[in-house]
């Protein structure tokens, strides 16, 4: 009875053995692989929803500003808007056209590797 015991008793650990040993190198693929690859995809995914976010925030924002000029501009004395839409538009081309040459200063003003 003891010979009978002690035969499937070792079986019975190469086997546990072996479903252990291929646990752990999938563990480990899994852990080197997957994990940091669905960490980049979700990363991804959040910035491309930012920016579409971001994008419309900054174009209805710049559209309110416009029509927020256009009606409370003391510009024109007439009946419609006309004098008061070109002066909005003067007005906000010249906060863009500032905004991009403080920019391009900027970008000029950063020392360049390699030259």
């Amino acid at each position: 009875m003891t010979t009978d015991d002690a035969t499937p008793s070792a079986g019975d650990d190469w086997t546990v053995e072996a479903a252990d040993l291929i646990e752990t190198a999938v563990t480990a693929v899994r852990d080197k692989a997957t994990i940091p690859l669905r960490t980049a995809t979700r990363a991804v995914v959040y910035g491309v929803a930012l920016s579409v976010v971001g994008v419309i925030t900054i174009t209805l924002s710049v559209a309110a500003f416009i029509r927020v000029l256009t009606v409370y501009l003391p510009v024109g004395h007439s009946a419609g808007h006309h004098h008061r839409v070109w002066v909005a538009y003067l007005i906000v081309g010249g906060i863009f056209t500032l905004a991009g040459l403080f920019l391009l200063r900027k970008a000029e003003a950063t020392p360049q590797e390699g030259k």
